[in-house]
């Protein structure tokens, strides 16, 4: 972890090769199976421990995210920095080589960080405590209603190794980031305006953009 400032900085990557994504949603979301979808973390108050985490409001801890794309598995501090808006005043990189280390959005990382920037403690609390599914967890969240009792996620990683369900020492980077390649993997089943799940009728291999009325 990369301490900018007061402020917490970190980045956790996953190759899209390995996301199981078809050629056809590679080509047509503008992703190369060699790049890595990287997630940015930012906690503005010190860093702490899982379990207070978890238990936080959101915006006493002033934590926010980025979801986007990179040649490498993390990207320039000065990248990173202006992905959230704070100024470089230097311009030392995580990398040596700055060739194809470049920061970049996919086609749902504005939709997809304002969600989780707005929502995530209490998505991962549905998650965690009432052992539900990312997918209903979602539904609680957006439509203000309790959350089925199950786990039937499509969940990062493909093992099915949940942060949630494992015995270890939990990771909060690694629950974000489940979290966001599920929602990544799943994209066009959801509305990226109201995060609701879209009629089969109306997917296609881009997000679906409709709004809630």
């Amino acid at each position: 972890m990369d301490e900018v400032s007061t402020e917490n900085l970190l980045a956790i990557s996953v190759r899209t090769s390995d996301l199981g994504l078809s050629p056809q949603m590679l080509l047509a979301w503008d992703l190369d199976p060699d790049m890595f979808i990287v997630m940015l973390i930012r906690l503005t108050s010190r860093y702490m421990g899982y379990e207070s985490l978890i238990n936080s409001s959101q915006s006493d801890v002033g934590l926010s995210f980025r979801i986007g794309k990179c040649a490498a598995y993390k990207p320039f501090l000065s990248d990173a920095n202006e992905a959230f808006g704070i100024s470089n005043n230097h311009q030392d990189n995580l990398l040596p080589d700055k060739t194809g280390a470049t920061f970049s959005k996919i086609l749902i990382s504005k939709s997809l960080a304002s969600f989780m920037n707005g929502h995530f403690l209490n998505l991962a609390r549905y998650h965690e405590d009432i052992a539900c599914s990312w997918a209903d967890a979602v539904d609680a969240v957006v439509n203000s209603r309790s959350p089925n009792r199950n786990k039937g996620d499509t969940c990062f990683p493909a093992s099915g190794n949940d942060n949630a369900s494992d015995n270890r020492q939990k990771s909060f980077p690694l629950l974000a980031m489940q979290f966001a390649m599920d929602q990544l993997t799943n994209c066009t089943a959801y509305c990226q305006v109201c995060h609701n799940l879209v009629e089969d009728k109306l997917r296609s291999l881009k997000p679906t953009r409709y709004g809630r009325l």
